[in-house]
């Protein structure tokens, strides 16, 4: 007589397991699917036990656990598990800002707010970091740099800036000339300053350049050019 005891004591072994990965936040994997062989059972039972999450420093910032479960036939298991690191290593990046411009010194523009995205933050905050102003060779003409900060959730930033140049090409513009006048030569008028606005100055400076005389057919018929600039 002989007596064969068969029994089934080894667990199932992992053949396939998804490796490790060390992924950005909007690149994680999804579930994948292991594979498993045994000594005894021709299929083996998986189970997807599901996955747990240890937060890491900031919100996009974390790690995955992944776990698995082989069993046999006679309750024999094993486990397997995968580790995914989620990290947030993008900067935002800006979609909108203000293209640089040349104005004239009364046309300088009002600050316009731009415009950024993430790829993990859904809402990225966006900073005026204040513009600073490199003056030219005259006092309305000038440079200013406008610039602003985009930070997401774990810190990453970007910085964008706007040039703005700005010049004075315009004149003064006279609002009040004395009129031309004919007169009686003992009636001559006194100068009479003119009076001007610019679109820059405020206080324009009017310099009177004299006046030219021209005669004319006696001592007491002629004529009188005043000038200003």
């Amino acid at each position: 007589v002989q007596t064969i005891t068969v029994q089934d004591s080894e667990a199932p072994e992992f053949t396939f397991v998804p490796a490790d990965a060390l992924v950005d936040c909007d690149k994680v994997p999804p579930v994948g699917i292991p594979t498993a062989e045994d000594n005894c059972a021709s299929s083996v039972l998986l189970t997807y036990d599901g996955e747990t999450r240890a937060d890491g420093s900031c919100p996009h910032t974390y790690t995955l656990t992944r776990r698995w479960t082989a069993a046999d036939n006679c309750g024999n298991i094993t486990t397997a598990e995968q580790t995914i690191t989620v990290q947030d290593l993008s900067r935002p990046a800006f979609t909108f800002v203000t293209a640089d411009l040349t104005v004239d010194c009364s046309d300088v523009p009002a600050l316009s707010a731009p415009t950024a995205t993430d790829n993990c933050t859904a809402s990225v905050s966006i900073n005026y970091d204040g513009e600073t102003r490199a003056d030219g060779p005259c006092p309305d003409t000038y440079t200013l740099t406008r610039r602003w900060t985009a930070t997401d959730d774990c810190g990453n930033t970007e910085m964008a800036e706007q040039v703005i140049t700005v010049q004075d090409l315009e004149a003064p513009v006279f609002t009040f000339v004395p009129a031309a006048v004919t007169i009686e030569c003992d009636d001559v008028p006194e100068v009479d300053m003119p009076t001007v606005t610019d679109n820059c100055t405020a206080d324009v400076s009017i310099s009177y350049e004299g006046e030219v005389r021209t005669d004319g057919d006696c001592p007491h018929t002629y004529t009188l050019l005043r000038r200003w600039l």
